[in-house]
């Protein structure tokens, strides 16, 4: 798998939390088993996009089904991030 195409941590994250359903996930897990050390960061990440990721206990979450619209702050990121793209790709970085 070539590096542009690997999933990013926070597409981990979210495949695990829905291939564990009401289960969950724990910390633990994400840090030993996909070796990501902030998973507080890529969680934060994950609620802005929408997803409605619950706390059961500390360090245990779980995804609710239901999810909710972007917040602002992730669609303004997500635009600048849209026109960045557009802008490099005027340029050859092969």
């Amino acid at each position: 798998m070539s590096y542009l195409k690997m999933p990013t941590q926070e597409q981990r994250i979210l495949n695990l939390l829905k291939q564990r359903g009401t289960q969950g996930v724990y910390a633990w897990e994400i840090t030993g088993d996909l070796h990501i050390l902030q998973y507080n960061a890529r969680i934060f990440g994950l609620r802005e996009k929408g997803h409605n990721i619950e706390n059961k206990k500390p360090g245990h979450f779980v995804l609710v089904e239901k999810t909710t619209k972007p917040t602002w702050q992730a669609v303004k990121r997500q635009e600048k991030r849209a026109e960045l793209e557009s802008r490099m790709e005027r340029f050859d970085f092969k």
